[in-house]
């Protein structure tokens, strides 16, 4: 509590009131009507179709917009430690609300990491916190990199089709793009919409990236933010030529 109390971020579910009574007590957010991430990918019959490519890239941009916020500007540096898509808000405009900072941790300027014990969601969590039980900047790095494979497959982080032999989300998309299959990883609604095919490969790229086994291969939230946001500049001049 004491960390949400003091951020303030436009992609942040704001923490309202802290309320006592006796052994009892509450905390009171914002309401945001329109659910999970989660429940608009996995559980609204409408909502992959709703989820057009446009609103997956806003909501992985405003998501790296509150990380990076925490991750390199906020004082002292904050790790969410579990990102996933029912930890993210759907806004009224489709844009991303960080929730649920019940794992969180603040970084002390001089470490690069914080111990800790097991903490996350199985398919989320970087590969080095179960071995090392300690979190990074780079292991939230990870989590994001998860959630961007969901956004553009539509598919849950710990499923993979069964002729793929992967067992994950995130081994599935490292072996489509190494064999030069990354279209078999999109989302058949995307398909049939015909984004580009440059769009959706950059898209894919970053969230390979951030995906990386070694954190030293994946980027900073900083800079994952740069790469959607010039994919998204991009993505807004073609609409326009085209207009």
């Amino acid at each position: 509590m004491s960390t949400l109390g003091h951020i303030k971020h436009p992609n942040l579910v704001e923490l309202l009131a802290f309320c006592k009574a006796g052994d009892d007590r509450a905390l009171v957010y914002e309401y945001i009507a329109n659910g999970s991430l989660d429940t608009w990918l996995h559980e609204r019959e409408d909502g992959p179709r709703l989820l057009t490519w446009e609103r997956r890239i806003k909501l992985a941009h405003g998501t790296a917009k509150v990380l990076a916020y925490l991750h390199h500007e906020y004082e002292p540096h904050v790790i969410h430690r579990d990102i996933k898509s029912s930890n993210i808000l759907v806004g009224k405009d489709f844009e991303a609300k960080l929730a649920d900072f019940g794992l969180a941790r603040h970084m002390s300027p001089l470490l690069s990491h914080v111990s800790t014990e097991a903490a996350g969601t199985l398919g989320y969590v970087a590969p080095e916190c179960n071995m090392t039980m300690s979190a990074s900047r780079k292991s939230d790095v990870y989590s994001f990199g998860v959630l961007m494979l969901e956004l553009v497959s539509g598919c849950r982080p710990n499923t993979a089709p069964e002729n793929s032999k992967c067992g994950t989300l995130v081994k599935w998309t490292h072996y489509a793009i190494a064999s030069g299959k990354q279209m078999d990883t999109i989302d058949p609604v995307l398909k049939e919409r015909g984004p580009p095919f440059k769009e959706l490969t950059t898209f894919l790229k970053i969230a390979s990236l951030c995906t990386s086994d070694s954190p030293d291969n994946r980027p900073t939230m900083k800079e994952a933010l740069q790469q959607l946001s010039q994919l998204r500049t991009e993505i807004a001049q073609v609409r326009n030529h085209t207009e």
